[in-house]
């Protein structure tokens, strides 16, 4: 039983930073799939019989440690030659193997799969494709071919054609260089905000990068997002309010859910802005 929950904890403890980062507020697509992805990789890292027999030693020394008594060998029952005319057929295994087999193995398995049902395989190429946007793979010579598979879904948005002349642009320049530089000097990966930042200091030249990055930030990866937005709504369509139109519960869920960012504007700025959208509007001031 105590090795059973060490293989729970360490599958768990695994999980848990990726599981809390993918509950962020700040959370973006493209580092929400990199975690994901390097989270699968290490899940099926354990999948191996060098990495079981390590587990396994370590196990068991705490065991002896712990005096908790070690995985014993369980009486072998022999099928009747009745049944069976060649009983010497018959596979027994130690309870390493057997733990190995039915129960570490079966935990890896079931949290691979569970993960890639999660995030659905129809969606992967999109989110591969977005993925390339970040600075550390924007320079690949095979960026474009993956951002083009995500591109296919937003045309209506974007001048495909002028974004893939952007983006072979923006592999060569001093922009991306700098970005990556900077971040490896702070000794951390360059993000995909270091580089947004930093495009929109250029629209000019990097428009359709640019919103496509914005289209990016805007996607949610999980349903966090919106379960705060459903929990927000609730609050503010009560039974008083529910003839209000789209335009006004829209404005009011702005607000409420960026409620920090609301904290910090001026009235006295905000009173002159609305009087100055229409002179009738200093009587209500």
């Amino acid at each position: 039983m105590y090795i059973h929950f060490k293989v729970l904890k360490k599958v768990l403890l695994l999980s848990k930073g990726v599981s809390d980062k993918l509950q962020s507020e700040d959370l973006d697509v493209v580092t929400g799939c990199e975690r994901v992805t390097d989270l699968l990789a290490s899940i099926r890292a354990l999948r191996c019989k060098p990495k079981f027999e390590a587990f396994w030693e370590s196990t068991l020394q705490k065991c002896r440690i712990l005096s908790i008594e070690e995985p014993k060998d369980e009486r072998v029952r022999k099928i009747p030659r009745r049944i069976d005319d060649n009983p010497e057929t018959a596979v027994h295994l130690s309870p390493k193997d057997k733990f190995r087999v039915s129960f570490y193995y079966n935990i890896l398995d079931l949290m691979s799969s569970s993960i890639e049902s999660r995030f659905d395989k129809h969606n992967a190429p999109v989110l591969k494709g977005l993925g390339y946007l970040g600075p550390s793979r924007l320079a690949s010579p095979e960026a474009w071919e993956n951002i083009s598979l995500a591109v296919q879904w937003f045309q209506s948005d974007l001048d495909v054609d002028a974004l893939e002349s952007e983006i072979f642009s923006l592999q060569t320049s001093l922009l991306l260089t700098n970005v990556n530089k900077k971040a490896k000097s702070e000794k951390r990966k360059a993000s995909f905000d270091d580089l947004f930042k930093v495009l929109q200091t250029e629209p000019e030249c990097y428009g359709n990068v640019i919103k496509l990055m914005k289209i990016t930030l805007t996607l949610p990866l999980t349903s966090t997002s919106a379960e705060r937005a459903f929990s927000k709504l609730k609050l503010i369509k009560s039974r008083l309010r529910s003839t209000m139109k789209q335009e006004r519960l829209e404005s009011l869920m702005l607000m409420s859910v960026e409620a920090d960012i609301l904290e910090q504007l001026d009235l006295e700025e905000l009173v002159e802005k609305f009087v100055d959208m229409a002179p009738r509007k200093m009587d209500l001031v």
